[in-house]
């Protein structure tokens, strides 16, 4: 993956409280950060067909929009997240069922949820490979799983290296990892995972100032530009997965 191991400033490998305090101090300075609509929430929920009552785990809750329309469907939603000032936003949002951890190491049951979204967060862990092999020890047989990871090629960042001559990736956050579709889907296939269907993030829309698009229009908006832009330009993959059949074999404590 491109972006390598991360470190920290005096070049050793980073620890999970260096990147809790440094995700502490963005939600203490920005607020939600990282937050987007919650009808992209949706359309990228809905990739899972969830049925009521199942039980969803979002790794890397923050502010808790996942969660929030999670049990809008009535889903049985619980979120973790390394960062407690995230947490505290997703409390105050009316959150309840919360615990902070690392999806490294998960504080649940093995085989105890349906359904797991990792949306926009796993190219920043400490060590994305054993996120992956906690992940699939708590999804029970039949789970789906949905992890949402950047393209190396995003248009926008190809049409820049074009213009200036240097290629641009990411949010430049403290850890930060993109790779294209077949390095993160061979990525994924290697730490026991199955790919069921791969689904386009475009990105956000226009937002801010003077920009105003009702949902209807967003909608519209965002299934025009997915006609026009092709998988390996978009700007994530939203890969939806299940346990490898040699994975499931195993046999977890």
């Amino acid at each position: 993956m491109a972006g390598g191991e991360g470190r920290s400033s005096d070049s050793r490998p980073l620890r999970h409280d260096d990147v809790r305090a440094y995700y502490d101090d963005v939600y203490f300075d920005e607020g939600r950060p990282f937050a987007r609509p919650l009808p992209d929430y949706a359309e990228k929920l809905s990739w899972l067909c969830p049925r009521p009552t199942e039980r969803l785990l979002d790794c890397s809750c923050g502010a808790g929009g996942v969660l929030a329309v999670a049990r809008a469907a009535g889903l049985d939603a619980v979120g973790i997240d390394l960062s407690r000032r995230a947490l505290g936003y997703a409390k105050r949002s009316g959150e309840e069922r919360l615990a902070c951890a690392v999806t490294e190491r998960l504080p649940i049951a093995s085989k105890s949820v349906d359904l797991i979204t990792c949306l926009g967060s796993l190219e920043h862990y400490v060590d994305p490979a054993a996120a992956i092999v906690e992940m699939c020890r708590v999804l029970r047989p039949g789970g789906r799983m949905l992890i949402v990871v950047p393209n190396y090629y995003y248009w926008r960042n190809v049409a820049y290296a074009a213009v200036y001559g240097a290629h641009r990736t990411g949010h430049h956050q403290i850890v930060e990892r993109v790779d294209t579709y077949r390095g993160w889907r061979t990525f994924l296939e290697e730490h026991g995972l199955a790919v069921t269907a791969v689904h386009r993030d475009i990105g956000p829309l226009p937002s801010g100032r003077g920009v105003h698009l009702g949902t209807r229009i967003r909608q519209l908006t965002r299934r025009a530009i997915e006609r026009l832009v092709p998988l390996y330009l978009t700007y994530q993959f939203g890969f939806v997965c299940v346990r490898s059949k040699h994975d499931a074999a195993r046999s977890w404590v």
